[in-house]
């Protein structure tokens, strides 16, 4: 199981902390049996903690779950603002930023899984963390870099695409060419062509990687 927001609060209250095992807790439980399967005992257990504890802090499994990807979204989003900030053309935005959404969600893996779970169980939970997505590929249109119309339909069908190579990345491993292949893959949604999309996914990782 990942410590990651237990180690970040390590320094908070007791509170705080104990918050935090919690959303540890049920993002690896979510990792290994899904959404449908997760329990308060389960979760509470796998926290070290009693089952009451649970209610200090969550009066739901749902809110529990809410929060967990909130928490994951945001941690997403804070990167990826850090990534892109300083540049100005849409189209190497959104590829900077979908590279390191990949990137964080591979790197850890569970938050990976929790995350593909969550876009067909609670889509209302983790649309906070494509609204980078959103708002470059709008920028991009606007200086006429994407030739076709940016629809929400398209941005289902790139979010699809991401979710897709997050998912095999995690089963197959990290590989460079399964990421160059999402990326070629995004792009050739917007109408761009797959030879120009490799030319434009090198020359945006050189320039600012």
């Amino acid at each position: 199981m990942s410590y990651y927001f237990r180690n970040k609060t390590l320094k908070s209250k007791k509170r705080e902390r104990t918050r935090s095992a919690l959303i540890d807790s049920a993002i690896s439980e979510i990792a290994v049996n899904g959404f449908n399967n997760l329990s308060i005992k389960e979760v509470a257990q796998s926290a070290g903690l009693a089952n009451g504890t649970f209610y200090n802090h969550f009066d739901t499994l749902d809110e529990l779950i809410k929060q967990a990807v909130a928490a994951v979204a945001r941690e997403i989003v804070e990167d990826i603002a850090i990534s892109i900030t300083g540049i100005n053309n849409g189209l190497e935005r959104m590829i900077l930023s979908t590279e390191k959404a990949i990137q964080k969600l591979v790197a850890e893996p569970e938050w990976g899984t929790i995350f593909v779970g969550a876009w067909h169980n609670f889509p209302e939970h983790s649309q906070d963390a494509i609204r980078f997505l959103q708002a470059d590929l709008r920028k991009a249109k606007r200086q006429k870099l994407v030739p076709v119309k940016v629809t929400r339909l398209l941005e289902d069908q790139i979010v699809t695409v991401i979710l897709l190579g997050v998912a095999t990345l995690i089963r197959q491993g990290d590989k460079t060419k399964i990421r160059l292949e999402t990326h070629v893959a995004i792009l050739k949604l917007l109408g761009i062509d797959p030879e120009r999309a490799a030319e434009l996914i090198q020359s945006t990782f050189s320039k600012h990687g």
